[in-house]
This record gives C-alpha cells, sequence and structure tokens, in this order.
C-alpha cells in the first residue's frame, strides 16, 4: 500500500510540473495573441484527461473523454480506404463537427 501511494505521488508531482510548464509556453502565447489550440497533458493519447473548446462563442469543457478520429475505415472491393467523416451526419454534441477555430 505504501508503494502505490508513493507512485500516486510521483505521478501526480510529475503531472503538476507538466502543467506548470505547459502553461508557461501556452499564456504567453495567448497575451501575444498567437494562435493556441490545444492545451495537453502529456501527449495527445487515445483519451484525454481534460479538454475544453470554444464552441458558438462558449467554452465547453470534457473530462476523462476519448478522443475520437476526424477519419474512418471503410472497405470498398476489399480494399481498406481512409476517408474523412461527414461532419454534417454527426450529432450537434459532437466536437468533431466544430473546426477548432470556432469562435
Amino acid at each position: 500500500m505504501e508503494l502505490a501511494l508513493k507512485i500516486f505521488q510521483f505521478i501526480l508531482s510529475i503531472s503538476i510540473l507538466v502543467v506548470l510548464h505547459e502553461l508557461g509556453h501556452y499564456l504567453p502565447a495567448k497575451w501575444f495573441k498567437t494562435r493556441a489550440e490545444k492545451f495537453f497533458l502529456f501527449f495527445d493519447p487515445w483519451f484525454s484527461l481534460f479538454s475544453m473548446k470554444k464552441i458558438n462563442g462558449k467554452w465547453q469543457y470534457k473530462f476523462f473523454s476519448k478522443n475520437q478520429p476526424d477519419t474512418e475505415v471503410i472497405e470498398v472491393d476489399g480494399e481498406k480506404k481512409e476517408v474523412s467523416i461527414n461532419i454534417e451526419n454527426l450529432p450537434d454534441n459532437d466536437w468533431r463537427k466544430h473546426p477548432e477555430s470556432t469562435k
């Protein structure tokens, strides 16, 4: 149990340091009107611990969500092809329907 607690404390400490470090890039970019579209803790894996996006002028937040691809794989005549998803068919609450530049 003590080892698990130490591992948890280490991961939490590193996470806090990484967030503070990345804020050192993100905040000056915002202050100087440089476009900063995404802010990740660590990398962009298949899931996000926390995401935020401005959609129609309002900030939307997601916690512990799966990152969904902008493409899908379909099979045509026995060949697999990767095609872009038609955003018109997506539900309104799907973030892929709203591009990163939405204001």
